[in-house]
């Protein structure tokens, strides 16, 4: 048997973001595909591709440090958002940025909705007014206020039947506003316990003139908002009720901090007397998907789906809404789909990407523990083994992309206005920056001493031959520009070829020649890719797509010379993307995989076997039977260790990166905890 050394890495603290807000894009025709917003606390916005797989294939950075996303909304195909520290702001999908901002001339942004029109966007703010924003024609424009008192707005929403705009304050008020007299038509007043104010966290409208409101007291409240009567309230939660949602006129969704989701379904009747705004509503189910406070909820009834989040930074999509809680339900992880990690395989050092920091570690060579690749017994497995921080950069702003080249001297680091360029003495400790380039890097690699990184549709390559001077006197001759189409969003390197491989939003594959800067290759996809990588043995291009197949691309004869690899991941979760793949120096006629679950081994020598379906006649059960037994042995799945984060050789030993969830459940603060009767 062969035996791999492997360096068990635990040491690697990520600590994933709450969920501030969830917004489901409005499909404009039939067949489109849904794409889902999910607001951070940290300010970042990931975007979804619901209809495959919930796969991660956008996400947007803060560029101030104060910046939060407290509120999110899609009107068409754009996306806003409305943060603490003032700011309106739309985002650019085709560039990944910030498209247009504005003020939102009321102080702190608490929450954002969108007109029925889609012509204006109403903003509730730290003054206690609603400021109208003007979105027509791609603009952003401030057009009106709406103000009342000196109390803040906590929620809004914007009743299609009425044309009214409701707000939840921070004082028991829920107000009705009327955006054409700039009246407020109606005041309802919620219960309050003792002498403080009731706050309104969570208002949303159904169709027949139904407000449901969710506050302080653990009270979710049915309002009549033609009359401003309240129709019943249920005390069905033990804490603030952060969130409600409609996922139609007869099922109601909310959650809060006591981590309870409740739905609320109308009791239908066959009386046409009784209006359908004045029929009864009962709690129909309650169940617990979260461990913390759930801070967000949306559905979609198209999709027959309903999603939550909060301080558990995890999204839980319920999959058949009308039998909550019993049904399917299914989780999503926040881990991240690119990889945060990089290797300095010469030096033995490994970078860590965390929001505000970079962290380089020491992996020492006699920590590596045995495992014996081919055995699956866990008896082989030893203790973790820790490793030396080296060095540690703090950044005030967010951090996009970060890597370490393959010696350790040269690291990159790229927040949302620039990429910086240093120099690392791992000896004396010491970190120098040379050199500051004035755009982001949506990806950075490093061949050698080539700095390579990508921002929006261009790719730079920088020349650091000189480097072991003091100070780089950089000539504007070595700075390298070239337009690509679309958005780049991943690539990869070869050290041998000098090749960089990108990947556009669009799923188009760009070969690039860093030494002449040439484009020599380029084909589309048909599915979103999740990780690529080239082969080190052979001219290939490995390519993972988001339904969880491996692809396999001849660069010499510019063609799939291979079939699609789909077999090892039959069994497992949907949502269990691939997220790169890692290569043996002695195995040359295979290669490595990983998921978040487990890793696996692949033979290329047998998955070029012909598929008996291309096989017809007499021999198609003969070599079926053959196929199947050579099929068994063409891959082997390794689920020793995870979650897994990253996964790769350094000379010829395994490094893996774990992050048990238990452990990132330390970093969480305490659960809302409900005492038991007598206790």
């Amino acid at each position: 048997m062969q035996k791999t050394k492997v360096h068990r890495c635990r040491f690697v603290d990520y600590v994933p973001s709450a969920i501030q807000a969830i917004s489901f894009k409005p499909s404009i025709q039939p067949g489109d595909s849904t794409f889902a917003a999910v607001a951070r606390a940290d300010g970042e916005i990931e975007i979804f591709n619901v209809t495959e797989h919930w796969l991660p294939i956008m996400k947007f950075y803060k560029k101030d440090t104060y910046e939060t996303a407290e509120g999110i909304t899609w009107v068409g195909d754009r996306l806003f958002s409305c943060s603490l520290n003032g700011r309106v702001i739309e985002w650019d999908l085709q560039t990944g940025k910030q498209k247009q901002q504005i003020d939102s001339y009321g102080g702190a942004a608490w929450c954002i909705c969108a007109s029925s029109e889609e012509n204006i966007l109403a903003v509730g703010c730290e003054d206690g007014s609603v400021r109208l924003f003007d979105i027509s024609d791609g603009q952003l424009i401030y057009s009106k206020a709406l103000k009342r008192d000196q109390t803040r707005i906590l929620s809004i929403c914007w009743d299609k039947k009425s044309n009214l705009i409701a707000c939840g304050t921070a004082n028991s008020f829920i107000l009705l506003w009327n955006p054409v007299t700039l009246q407020c038509v109606k005041q309802m007043t919620v219960e309050q316990t003792k002498k403080d104010d009731t706050f309104i966290w969570s208002v949303t409208s159904l169709n027949d003139g139904v407000l449901v409101s969710g506050d302080s007291t653990g009270r979710t409240s049915f309002w009549d908002m033609e009359t401003g009567v309240l129709l019943q309230a249920f005390t069905s939660h033990a804490a603030d009720v952060l969130a409600v949602a409609a996922y139609d006129d007869f099922h109601v969704f909310s959650a809060g901090i006591d981590t309870k989701t409740v739905m609320f379904q109308r009791v239908r009747t066959t009386s046409e007397n009784i209006p359908l705004s004045l029929q009864k509503w009962h709690v129909s189910g309650r169940g617990k998907l979260h461990s913390h406070d759930v801070r967000a909820i949306a559905c979609n009834e198209d999709l027959g789906l309903v999603v939550s989040g909060g301080i558990d930074c995890q999204l839980r999509l319920h999959h058949e809404p009308l039998s909550f809680p019993k049904g399917p339900t299914s989780y999503i992880l926040p881990y991240p789909l690119d990889p945060i990690i990089s290797l300095a395989k010469e030096s033995h050092m490994m970078l860590v990407q965390k929001q505000n920091s970079v962290k380089v570690f020491g992996l020492e060579v006699n920590l590596f523990e045995n495992m014996i690749m081919e055995n699956s017994s866990k008896d082989d497995i030893t203790a973790e083994k820790n490793s030396v921080c080296l060095l540690q950069l703090n950044f005030k702003l967010p951090i996009i992309k970060a890597a370490i080249n393959n010696t350790g001297s040269l690291i990159a680091v790229s927040d949302p206005f620039e990429t910086k360029l240093f120099k690392f003495n791992s000896d004396e400790k010491q970190v120098v920056k040379i050199k500051t380039f004035p755009r982001s890097a949506r990806t950075i690699a490093f061949i050698d001493n080539i700095l390579v990184f990508t921002d929006h549709n261009s790719l730079i390559a920088f020349d650091n031959d000189s480097l072991e001077e003091k100070v780089l006197l950089v000539d504007d001759g070595n700075c390298l520009n070239l337009t690509l189409p679309g958005l780049i969003i991943k690539s990869v390197v070869d050290s041998k070829s000098k090749n960089i491989a990108l990947c556009s939003a669009d799923n188009k594959i760009t070969i690039v020649d860093i030494i002449d800067f040439a484009i020599t290759d380029s084909f589309p996809m048909e599915k979103d890719v999740t990780a690529m990588a080239f082969h080190h043995n052979h001219p290939l291009l490995l390519l993972a797509t988001f339904d969880r197949c491996i692809q396999i691309y001849d660069l010499d004869l510019k063609h799939f010379s291979f079939r699609s690899i789909s077999d090892p991941l039959k069994n497992t979760k949907e949502r269990d993307f691939i997220q790169g793949f890692a290569f043996h120096s002695d195995r040359s006629e295979s290669f490595f995989f990983y998921t978040t679950s487990f890793f696996g081994l692949i033979d290329m020598n047998r998955v070029r076997q012909k598929n008996p379906a291309m096989i017809t006649g007499k021999r198609k059960a003969d070599h079926k039977k053959k196929f199947k037994n050579q099929k068994e042995c063409a891959y082997k799945i390794y689920n020793y260790y995870k979650p897994l984060m990253f996964v790769d050789f350094m000379d010829n030993d395994m490094v893996v990166v774990e992050r048990p969830w238990l452990a990132v459940m330390e970093n969480f603060p305490d659960a809302f905890h409900e005492p038991s009767f007598g206790s």
